[in-house]
């Protein structure tokens, strides 16, 4: 799904310009050839400087289209897991007996086997002593 035409259709309007600006430079530069060759060659010189910039700036322009488009793609991808993890969860609250599974206590404390300091209940290594229990 292209979501970013527009940014598309300025940068192929930026190469396009930056086309005719290097070919107007050019005959620019033919006409000017008559006052000296140093005049024909800083206009030349200038035409083909415009010429990059705008060139750079339709490549910056198609790679930030790219970008935005798979950013785009990613949060629709995202959008689609989101939606299908809604399901597993209520399959989850029917396999349970149609009861809602309450979330683990966050706050609920327990005091280690090993070194007898406080540690959180579904903790299944001491933060004080560093050894292995089994949560509760």
């Amino acid at each position: 799904m292209e979501r970013y035409g527009a940014v598309r259709m300025l940068a192929l309007v930026l190469k396009i310009a930056s086309w005719l600006v290097l070919v107007a430079g050019v005959i620019a530069a033919a006409f000017v050839w008559s006052s000296g060759w140093t005049s024909a060659v800083s206009v030349a010189i200038g035409a083909l400087v415009t010429w990059m910039l705008c060139a750079a700036q339709g490549q910056l322009l198609d790679i930030a289209a790219d970008v935005g488009n798979a950013t785009s793609r990613a949060a629709d991808a995202l959008d689609r897991l989101a939606a299908a993890a809604v399901p597993a969860t209520s399959a989850a609250t029917a396999a349970a007996g149609g009861a809602p599974v309450p979330p683990p206590d966050a706050s609920a404390e327990r005091s280690c086997p090993h070194c007898g300091k406080t540690i959180k209940a579904a903790a299944i290594k001491c933060m004080h002593c560093w050894k292995p229990v089994t949560p509760s």
